[in-house]
């Protein structure tokens, strides 16, 4: 027993020693980065866009087209994801079908990033002809972000599933106040 003992108290030794490490190196990083770049960053910076002929430099169009296409993402990948999870939680009947579906997800779900932009870039880009624009970088998001956002909201619904509220709305008919 007393050999357990000491090879737990290594192994929780290394760890720890590991973490330790792992976390130092994280910290130097960042206090590194802000340290070198913050004194750089200004207004300027933030407000302009570059130019070779001004000489000026600047990061307001990257910072525009990401939101832009955050904003297209969720536009497309809230509703479909929403609405399919809530759809094979509370309404599917066949359960072959849900069982297919929820494996197809997990298994999108463990794709390279990588693979998500080569796929992107050869059917949306070349396929489906949009070329380089935000629609095909904001479609190939969407099939890289549905699996996410399926399997939380279903965890959702069927963690709600237990609650009295949820056989409360469910048995006092609420449904009906849309069709109204």
């Amino acid at each position: 027993m007393k050999k357990r003992n000491v090879y737990v108290w290594g192994m929780r030794i290394l760890m720890w020693l590991a973490a330790s490490i792992t976390a130092a190196l994280t910290l130097f990083l960042l206090s590194y980065v802000l340290v070198k770049g913050l004194p750089n960053i200004t207004w300027e910076l933030l407000s302009t866009k570059p130019s070779y002929l001004r000489g000026t430099v600047g990061i307001l169009p990257d910072i525009l087209n990401t939101l832009y296409i955050i904003l297209t993402t969720l536009l497309f990948v809230l509703p479909l994801g929403v609405g399919a999870a809530i759809y094979l939680t509370e309404y599917a009947t066949n359960k072959r079908l849900v069982g297919m579906i929820e494996y197809a997800a997990e298994t999108l779900s463990g794709i390279p990033s990588i693979i998500y932009g080569l796929f992107g870039s050869l059917f949306f880009c070349q396929f489906m002809d949009l070329d380089k624009s935000l629609l095909a970088g904001a479609l190939t998001l969407v099939i890289m972000n549905l699996p996410t956002i399926m399997r939380t909201t279903q965890a959702a619904c069927k963690q709600s599933a237990y609650d009295p509220l949820h056989y409360g709305v469910l048995s006092s008919d609420a449904s009906s106040l849309y069709h109204s």
